[in-house]
């Protein structure tokens, strides 16, 4: 948010300058009219759409975006809505804590009373929102408000702090490589170098304005950065390359979006060939530019370039010179710009005074000098205002720090109300864990009866572990013994050895599941979940157990498919299928069949595996207990078990997030169902 040099504002009072100034600072004053005035782009917005969009807003800082859009809509036509609107969006901010957003408010309307001549306040109200800008370490924001500073001090006419201000705002733009803002305030010290006539430090910053607009995209901004330089060019003596300046700018801005800074082009060659006495070309230039306002509804624009065609032709033609002045007059009187309208009667009466027609010139500048008259009485009206609503903005100020100081009042004595609070929450918290205390006594004999039972279920279980362990290791001795005596025949031996081997595989397979569990009782169940492919394990177990099932002669078939991905611990789900395909084969007759299937579709974001076989099946007793730590069934050839396996793969399926069960009847084989989350 930068205050800029508006080519439409100083050239409500070039005319003037003219009459004290060579022609080479002609262009200068076209620039600069005083030092910098402000640019207020009133943005031609739907005021009700506006409305709707802030009542949808879904941040702060874009319902503060949204009050100052109002603001500026309003701020020309309505000013009493533009100040309601404002109220409004400081109340906003007030209410939801967003003293940032208030910053950005007020520095809204300290452009709108530059723009309007109330310096006093608005100096107050930028030196206000810059201290909010610091206090809460909004860089940005303080480049902006302390830029502005310098912007209204140059227009006072306070060079030495307005230079001072501008600098430190440099300063904080490069640090954040703010290269719009660079562009803004090398720009406007630029041009207060030129107005100093010092030519050196003018070059140095509108140089490194101009690099600094290579990193932005293109605005009016940096096109009226480009026609300074121009100025500066034809200050130095060289008239030819300032020329090829404001003609590579009217270029530039022959596009949409640019139609102000394009007629401002058009307005800098005219004046440079009416300095060269090329009244023909002056004219033709100063033709395109209104032709150009006029479309666009640009009636400052207007005037001015009506203004400049008068005197023109004012020496030629003072009938077509009166023309353009009674169009520039009428402009004036809608737009109520009474400080123009002193210029156009001075022209006037000029002009008449050309004509002979004194008695007219006589009217014009009693008219004029009546004009002149109201305006100081204005200015002096505004100077009063001014002073007076920076007295009010200073009250206002006081008002809210009371405010605020109410605020930290109600918090500290909300402070001593959540303190009390917090007491007797902890004397409620007391009485509850006494209730607690006196239910787990109560609670604790439950328990000791329920650690009895688990004491009880660990006997058991090394019970069964220790029975199963020794059965098999205990005849290993006994096998190798015999295999070693000499009356042993081979095929005694092979027996020997086969029976030795199933005797090995047994004994593993328990110290396998007595692994598990004792990592499950120590240290709980680790998880390392992964996206796995199913089939390959289910493939695996297949090839491992091809022997057992060929011993019996039990056709396995895997009907899973080879594209369906699960989540899981491999390590887990390889546990699982492995025991439920061996318990299949543990309780499938002789020339039984087993089937491992999956599906996929029947539980949303999981994957249900059956391992189904058609053995002797399960009793209704053994059916409410099968997960459970119990001794299991022999098998259909005598095979042993220890009821841990199942006990397992309960666990390992609930802790990967799926479940496992089983269907069966006696007599009529089993299928057991476990399900595993889907990869996604």
């Amino acid at each position: 948010m930068f205050f800029h040099v508006s080519v439409i504002d100083y050239l409500a009072q070039s005319c003037i300058f003219r009459q004290y100034y060579p022609s080479r600072m002609r262009f200068l004053y076209l620039l600069c009219c005083i030092v910098l005035l402000p640019l207020v782009l009133f943005a031609q917005t739907n005021a009700g759409e506006t409305l709707q969009k802030l009542q949808h807003a879904q941040s702060d800082s874009q319902a503060i975006n949204l009050y100052k859009s109002l603001i500026r809509h309003y701020s020309v036509d309505k000013p009493d809505s533009s100040a309601y609107y404002a109220q409004q969006g400081i109340q906003y901010a007030t209410r939801k804590n967003f003293p940032v957003g208030e910053a950005r408010i007020v520095a809204q309307l300290a452009i709108i009373d530059v723009n309007q001549g109330r310096m006093e306040i608005a100096e107050k109200r930028a030196q206000y929102a810059l201290d909010i800008f610091r206090k809460y370490n909004d860089a940005l924001g303080v480049a902006d408000m302390t830029s502005n500073l310098g912007a209204i001090n140059g227009t006072k006419g306070n060079f030495e702090p307005a230079t001072r201000y501008m600098m430190a705002a440099l300063k904080i733009q490069d640090s954040l490589k703010d290269y719009h803002g660079i562009m803004i305030s090398c720009s406007n010290l630029g041009s207060m170098y030129i107005e100093h006539e010092d030519l050196v430090n003018a070059t140095k910053y509108l140089d490194r304005g101009a690099e600094a607009s290579r990193h932005t995209p293109l605005i009016d901004q940096s096109i009226s950065l480009y026609n300074t330089i121009g100025v500066l060019k034809i200050m130095k003596g060289d008239t030819l390359a300032g020329l090829e300046t404001f003609q590579h700018d009217l270029e530039l801005s022959d596009k949409p979006g640019f139609i102000a800074s394009h007629s401002e082009c058009y307005l800098y060659l005219g004046n440079f060939y009416e300095d060269k006495n090329d009244a023909e070309k002056a004219t033709m230039y100063f033709k395109e530019g209104l032709n150009i306002a006029t479309k666009a509804h640009m009636p400052e624009m207007q005037a001015n370039i009506l203004l400049e065609l008068a005197k023109l032709s004012s020496e030629k033609d003072p009938k077509v010179a009166m023309g353009f002045l009674d169009q520039a007059k009428v402009i004036c009187d809608s737009t109520g710009n009474r400080a123009f309208l002193v210029n156009v009667l001075g022209i006037m009466a000029d002009v008449h005074k050309k004509q002979g027609n004194y008695a007219a010139a006589l009217a014009e500048v009693e008219q004029q000098q009546k004009l002149t008259y109201d305006l100081f009485s204005l200015n002096k009206t505004k100077e009063i205002t001014s002073i007076s609503e920076a007295y009010q903005f200073e009250t206002n100020q006081r008002i809210r720090q009371l405010e605020t100081l109410s605020r930290h009042n109600e918090y500290q004595r909300n402070v001593i109300i959540g303190i009390a609070a917090i007491i007797i929450i902890f004397l409620l918290i007391l009485l509850y864990f006494y209730r607690k205390t006196r239910l787990l006594n109560k609670q604790l004999v439950i328990s000791e009866q329920e650690l009895k039972e688990l004491n009880s279920t660990k006997d058991k279980l090394f019970s069964v572990i220790g029975h199963d362990l020794r059965g098999p290791i205990a005849r290993i001795p006994a096998i190798i013994d015999i295999y070693e005596d000499e009356l042993t025949t081979d095929e005694e031996k092979k027996y020997l050895l086969d029976t030795l081997r199933e005797h090995t595989k047994a004994s593993l397979e328990t110290f396998d599941k007595l692994l598990y569990w004792g990592q499950l009782l120590v240290n709980g169940i680790r998880l390392h979940q992964t996206k796995i492919k199913p089939k390959g394990y289910i493939k695996e177990n297949i090839d491992l157990k091809k022997i057992k099932a060929a011993e019996k002669n039990i056709t396995i078939t895997d009907n899973t498919p080879d594209n369906i991905f699960v989540y899981a611990d491999y390590a887990h789900f390889d546990f699982i299928i492995r025991n439920l395909l061996a318990n299949a084969l543990k309780y499938t007759n002789k020339n039984g069949h087993v089937t491992i299937s999956a599906d996929a579709a029947s539980q949303p974001g999981h994957t249900i595996f059956a391992v189904k076989d058609d053995g002797v099946g399960i009793s209704k007793s053994t059916m409410q207990k099968l997960f459970t730590l119990v001794n299991s069934n022999e098998g259909t050839s005598s095979e042993k078990g220890n009821g841990i396996g199942l006990m397992l793969c309960k666990e390992f399926a609930v802790k990967n997030g799926g479940d496992i069960w089983a269907e069966s009847e006696e007599g009529k084989g089993a299928t057991f169902y476990f399900s595993v989350k889907n990869a996604e």
